[in-house]
C-alpha cells in the first residue's frame, strides 16, 4: 500500500508542475525552468509536459498475445493519461 501511495504522490507531483507551467504561460508571467532540472540537473529528455499527459495512443486491451478482443479496435486510439515519452 506504501509503494501505492508513493507513486500517486509522484504523479501528483509532476501533473501539478506542469499544470503549473500552462498555468504561468496562460497568464503572460514567466515560467522558469523546473527545480529538478534547473537546480538539481537532471536529464531534461525525460521532463513531461501538459500535453504528454493526453497523447492519443493506441488502447492496451486491443490485443491480448496478438489477439483481437472483444469490442476493442486496432484503429481507434483512447485518450489514455500517461507519464510515459513515447
Amino acid at each position: 500500500m506504501f509503494a501505492h501511495k508513493h507513486g500517486l504522490r509522484i504523479a501528483q507531483k509532476i501533473l501539478y508542475s506542469a499544470l503549473w507551467e500552462k498555468w504561468r504561460e496562460a497568464y503572460g508571467l514567466p515560467a522558469p525552468f523546473p527545480y529538478v532540472f534547473d537546480i538539481l540537473k537532471h536529464d531534461d529528455d525525460r521532463r513531461i509536459t501538459i500535453e504528454d499527459f493526453y497523447r492519443k495512443k493506441p488502447s492496451r486491451r486491443a490485443s491480448v498475445n496478438g489477439k483481437q478482443q472483444p469490442g476493442a479496435s486496432r484503429n481507434k486510439g483512447e485518450t489514455v493519461l500517461t507519464g510515459e515519452p513515447d
